[in-house]
């Protein structure tokens, strides 16, 4: 397969809080395929925040949204984890291949690994996330084997309880996963209507891959909506009656 490239234009800010930075993005990595696009990152967040800001007086969270499967994103996501200090021979041992999807087979999806990237303060998560057919098809693979609903009420823990930290979540292109995770969070935590969140451009000039998801996509982000929906008020007990 060919190496994904950083491309800065589909990097943008979701959310400032608590001093910390949620940010979405592609797969951040050099045409090298191995180097960890830190530099590039920095310089697109300096772009969008303000010239003050410096990536490397924050910790940076890297939350790879892609997949494990050899002959498919495996080497990237290996790239990654080289980053941020684990020895192939770890990775293989920690990932393996028969180890997906990881929250089917044991694996804890919230734990970070590594301590730096580029010499600076960062750790990484292996969340993936994974489209679905129809609502059905959904509910069979939500929570069993990937963990979205969960993935959304996560990202916010940790915005609310890092310290100086920015947050950035990408898959390959930064388009279909990157964007249904975006839209969950919004429609949760920001305010903004499904609809909204499914159609909305992104600011500051940044672009997404392509302008229309795949659906698999766009059904988890309804499935989310529902699942998530909250529970009807019951109705009101009748008065009794006048004696």
């Amino acid at each position: 397969m060919t190496a994904p490239v950083y491309l800065p234009d589909r990097t943008f800010v979701v959310q400032q809080l608590n001093g910390n930075y949620l940010v979405r993005g592609n797969e951040p990595l050099l045409a090298d395929g191995k180097t960890f696009a830190y530099d590039a990152l920095n310089t697109r967040l300096q772009t969008l925040i303000g010239n003050n800001f410096n990536l490397t007086n924050y910790t940076l969270i890297d939350m790879s949204l892609i997949d494990n499967i050899p002959g498919s994103e495996r080497p990237v996501l290996e790239a990654e984890f080289v980053a941020y200090g684990m020895s192939t021979t770890d990775f293989d041992s920690t990932f393996p291949a028969t180890k997906w999807p990881p929250a089917a087979n044991g694996l804890d999806v919230t734990k970070q690994y590594g301590s730096s990237v580029a010499g600076n303060k960062g750790s990484i998560i292996w969340y993936p996330v994974q489209g679905c057919t129809d609502p059905a098809n959904c509910r069979l693979v939500e929570p069993r084997d990937y963990r979205f609903v969960e993935q959304v009420t996560f990202l916010n823990h940790l915005m609310n309880t890092a310290s100086n930290t920015v947050i950035y979540y990408h898959c390959e292109h930064g388009h279909d996963r990157t964007s249904a995770l975006t839209a969950a969070y919004q429609v949760k935590y920001l305010g903004i209507t499904p609809e909204q969140a499914k159609t909305l451009p992104p600011p500051h000039g940044a672009k997404a891959f392509k302008h229309e998801w795949a659906p698999t996509y766009l059904q988890l982000v309804n499935y989310y909506v529902s699942a998530t929906a909250p529970a009807p008020s019951p109705a009101p007990a009748p008065s009794p009656a006048a004696a």
